[in-house]
Parts: C-alpha cells; sequence; structure tokens
C-alpha cells in the first residue's frame, strides 16, 4: 500500500508560488522544481541536492516574465535543459531552450531557431542532441552543443514522447519520428503532468485526483494512487518518479509543498 510522507525540508522558494513542474536526475541524486506562470511572481528553477536537501536557484531573468514549459535531464545527469517561454518586448511571444552544465553552473547553448510551438523536451540516449515535440505533435532534433538543427538518424531515444490529449488520455510517441505507439487510457480529468522513471515506468498526474504509473511498452497500467482520501488535499499539478519507481515527488498550489509517496514497486 502506498504511504505518503512531506518532504518538508526541500525549501528555497520562499515566493508562494506554486511549483508546476517536477524532475529527479536520472542518477536519483538531484530534484528539479520550477517556478513561474501567469499569476507567479517568482521565476525560477531550484536544483535539490537529495542527499543534503541543498538547492541551487536559477534565476535567469528576473525582469523578463515569462514562464517554463519544460525541465530535462541528460542521461548521465551533467546537463539540465529547460524551456521558457515569454514576451519578447515586440509585442509578440518567443520560446527557447536553454542547456547547462550542472557541475559548472554554465550555459551550454542556448537554442532559439524553431521552437516556438515546443513544451517538451528530451535527450538522446548518448546526451548529444535534444529533441523538442511541438503542440501539433511534430518532432524537432537539434545538437546541444551547436544548437543547431539536426537529422534523426543514428539518434537513439530513451523514451518515447508522452503527449497528453483533451480527452484524458496519453499518446506515447515515437521520439525521433513522432509515430505513434500507445494510447494510455484510465484517467478521468484533466491530465496534470506526464513524466518517466526507471526502465519504462511512466507516471501521470490527474485533476481526478489520482497518480497512476503505466508499463509505456504494453500501454498496461501498474499502479493507481489516489490522493482524494487525504484530508485537505488538492490535485497534484506537478510530479516526479525516481529512478527505482520506488517513491514519486508531486506538488499541488494549495499548500506550496512537495509530497513524498512511495508507490509499492521497485525498479522496473
Amino acid at each position: 500500500m502506498a504511504t505518503r510522507n512531506n518532504v518538508a525540508t526541500l525549501n528555497g522558494d520562499d515566493s508562494g508560488d506554486q511549483m508546476p513542474l517536477l524532475r529527479f536526475s536520472p542518477d536519483g541524486k538531484r530534484l528539479a522544481g520550477a517556478t513561474g506562470g501567469s499569476a507567479a511572481s517568482n521565476f525560477s528553477i531550484n536544483l535539490w541536492d537529495l542527499k543534503t536537501h541543498k538547492d541551487t536557484i536559477i534565476k535567469d531573468d528576473p525582469d523578463r516574465p515569462f514562464h517554463y514549459l519544460a525541465l530535462a535531464f541528460s542521461p548521465d545527469s551533467n546537463l539540465f535543459a529547460f524551456v521558457e517561454h515569454y514576451w519578447n518586448g515586440k509585442g509578440g511571444e518567443a520560446t527557447v531552450i536553454k542547456v547547462m552544465n550542472i557541475r559548472s553552473n554554465r550555459y551550454v547553448t542556448t537554442i532559439g531557431q524553431d521552437v516556438d510551438r515546443v513544451y517538451d523536451v528530451a535527450f538522446s540516449s548518448d546526451g548529444t542532441k535534444i529533441s523538442g515535440i511541438d503542440s501539433m505533435g511534430g518532432v524537432h532534433i537539434w545538437d546541444v552543443k551547436s544548437g543547431h538543427k539536426a537529422a534523426a538518424s543514428g539518434s537513439r531515444w530513451p523514451h518515447p514522447w508522452p503527449v497528453v490529449t483533451k480527452d484524458y488520455t496519453v499518446e506515447l510517441r515515437d521520439a525521433g519520428s513522432g509515430k505513434l505507439l500507445h494510447t494510455l487510457v484510465g484517467h478521468t480529468d484533466a491530465i496534470t503532468d506526464a513524466v518517466w522513471g526507471g526502465g519504462d515506468v511512466l507516471a501521470t498526474s490527474s485533476s481526478d485526483y489520482s497518480i497512476r504509473l503505466w508499463d509505456s511498452t504494453t500501454g498496461r497500467m501498474l499502479r493507481s494512487i489516489t490522493l482524494s482520501s487525504l484530508a485537505g488535499e488538492s490535485p497534484p499539478e506537478a510530479i516526479a518518479l525516481a529512478p527505482d519507481n520506488a517513491s514519486l515527488c508531486y506538488g499541488s498550489t494549495k499548500d506550496n509543498k512537495l509530497w513524498l509517496h512511495e508507490t509499492g514497486m521497485g525498479a522496473s
């Protein structure tokens, strides 16, 4: 049976703004959380060290209103990418992908070409390329070092794209071609997040007060965690599944806290 604990020590953002995005690093050593949105007053990313609970705060440009659309770690956990969407000061909007080296805390590249509609990103298995999926299901690929467009041929991707639909399902699409592989059916309200854990396990959260774990190779649901029985609970809006699939972290706007759940699963 899944149990819950409040991760009360993972502080770092005292603005009262929500954490709309959460991601574990593949090595399980860090948790990334992003704030910033239409109702937020603070725009930052927190990188927590899960051993010490100390955090590094990334504040890219506090004077420019923007929000984060996606966070991603490279497979070796050394690179960290995030997608910013902001007003460009010319009456329009712009989107950029920024990649930084976590050890040096320096930016590797900024990708601003053909990313206007990109809302999620992922690294290739060797960490040399980054792929983005747009609102129409199109896939774009760039070279991490140069930031230039790259060909999909010769690249391997750890996971398919989880594409959230309006009918409460998740479509799993090939990261290189965008081809539909599986459709995950089970949620009964809007899906708020979809993230990868270890192996082929995907976690999804929903306004139906549930978090579900799926086998992405078959489309079969592995676990369903219901949150509605917890007093004062609000629907999960951001989740992160640990690399061993044994625990997940989620956050919601009501209490501005991060919660840790045991999933009842081990590494897959």
